[in-house]
């Protein structure tokens, strides 16, 4: 008899000291089709670099748990010293492309106030058009022609 219902866990850490998985059998897993997701939060104090991600994210898909999103904290009343600016997360995004394997880098993106939705947000990459040729910045920062569509 197959069972055909999935379970989705999402969990919440965003530095690799927080992973203590209570970690299910792989059967009991397979056999419930059970995923595991983190969030993370960038919040303003401390661990707001992208090492403390990297760990993270790296140590959540050692673990079978693949990083979801990466949210920038809510605009809420009381919550101003935890805020910290967009460019923040953008460099953390641009410090995990290239360490981590697509599995392992999740979405970023932007909670907009009064249930507005989510925006999802990654680093710019292009740096120049010109006829067919488009210029591209890679992850460690060199410049990389590409000819579009000829």
């Amino acid at each position: 008899q197959s069972f055909h219902s999935l379970i989705n866990i999402l969990r919440s850490h965003k530095h690799g000291a927080e992973l203590r998985f209570h970690q299910l059998p792989n059967q009991f897993i397979l056999t419930f089709r059970i995923q595991l997701f983190n969030i993370a939060a960038v919040t303003g104090g401390t661990l707001i670099h992208g090492q403390s991600f990297h760990q993270s994210f790296h140590g959540s898909v050692n673990n079978g748990c693949r990083p979801y999103y990466l949210f920038l904290c809510d605009v809420a009343q009381g919550t101003h010293h935890f805020r910290t600016p967009i460019q923040t997360g953008l460099d953390i995004m641009t410090h995990l492309r290239g360490r981590l394997s697509g599995l392992g880098i999740p979405h970023f993106v932007v909670d907009l106030p009064d249930g507005m939705g989510k925006v999802d947000l990654a680093p710019h990459r292009m740096t120049q058009t010109d006829n067919h040729c488009v210029t591209f910045k890679n992850w460690f920062g060199a410049s990389v022609p590409y000819l579009d569509g000829i």
